[in-house]
């Protein structure tokens, strides 16, 4: 295949690994008292459980780029999705609480290593003036894959068929980038380098009160979607919806933030001023 052609195969494997990392996660919203019962859980313990795949993130974050350029995408990725699909396999027939909270948490290293090299691995094969709309695609899809588990797991016929789902779509996800992924841009940076780089971008971030504010708006924003998608059909189905319908109408949050995706970036090129389309988008 073309290397102008291949990009797109890249993309399919990244967003295929990126609805892995989602699905898993957000099928269980619609079910959760199911789960609860299942497992024996009050709230305090389902929330932990449900959150448990962003631990991760909150630890390795700042060190994904440094490991991915001293060991390189390919092996590192690999490694983390195969471990992700064992933990997303082993939530099938695991009923011990403390291990489904670490069958829970092992697919948040997966998620992390991909979500903070996504804008980079898409850099290495498309143009830097095309990023932006490949990101909003990739977001968009992983929506959309959100929106698809929360409106759909309610009509499987059991939390384990839900399970079996999740886990076959991480095997799809392992087998894509063993496959298909190969890098377009040579590794020039050493271990050492990339932790100066490291330090010194956070030197620069601390110093820049917009990437501040950014940073705290997307952790409002973020913090906000997230409480709204985790607990939005558990409070539906207490006002005496069904858990096929409190599904249904939570999943069109996800279908909005897909929209979103798709759009934001075509109408901020639009408009040329992305500060009004995101005022804009936020008061809307």
């Amino acid at each position: 295949m073309k290397s102008s052609n291949y990009k797109y195969l890249i993309m399919i494997t990244l967003i295929v690994c990126g609805i892995s990392n989602i699905y898993f996660q957000f099928m269980m919203t619609p079910v959760s008292e199911q789960i609860k019962a299942m497992y024996n859980l009050n709230q305090v313990q389902y929330s932990t459980l449900f959150t448990a795949p962003m631990a991760p993130a909150i630890f390795i974050s700042l060190i994904c780029g440094i490991i991915i350029d001293r060991f390189g995408a390919r092996k590192v990725v690999l490694v983390s999705l195969i471990v992700a699909s064992c933990g997303i396999w082993g939530r099938v027939f695991t009923t011990n609480f403390a291990v489904l909270y670490l069958c829970m948490m092992v697919p948040g290293f997966a998620a992390t290593f991909l979500n903070t090299s996504n804008a980079k691995l898409y850099g290495e094969w498309f143009d830097p003036s095309k990023i932006s709309t490949v990101m909003g695609i990739h977001m968009g899809m992983s929506s959309l894959g959100n929106a698809c588990a929360i409106y759909t797991t309610a009509m499987l016929p059991s939390v384990k068929t839900g399970y079996v789902i999740s886990a076959v779509i991480s095997t799809a996800a392992v087998l894509l980038w063993l496959f298909f992924y190969r890098s377009n841009a040579e590794k020039s940076s050493r271990s050492s380098q990339a932790a100066d780089s490291v330090v010194s971008n956070i030197k620069t971030v601390f110093r820049t009160k917009d990437i501040i504010i950014a940073g705290i708006a997307l952790l409002c924003s973020y913090g906000c979607f997230m409480s709204v998608s985790t607990f939005c059909p558990q409070v539906l189905q207490y006002k005496g919806f069904s858990a096929v319908t409190a599904g249904k109408i939570a999943a069109v949050v996800s279908l909005g933030q897909c929209v979103g995706n798709f759009t934001s970036p075509l109408i901020a090129a639009r408009v040329g001023n992305l500060k009004k389309v995101l005022i804009g988008m936020t008061a809307a």
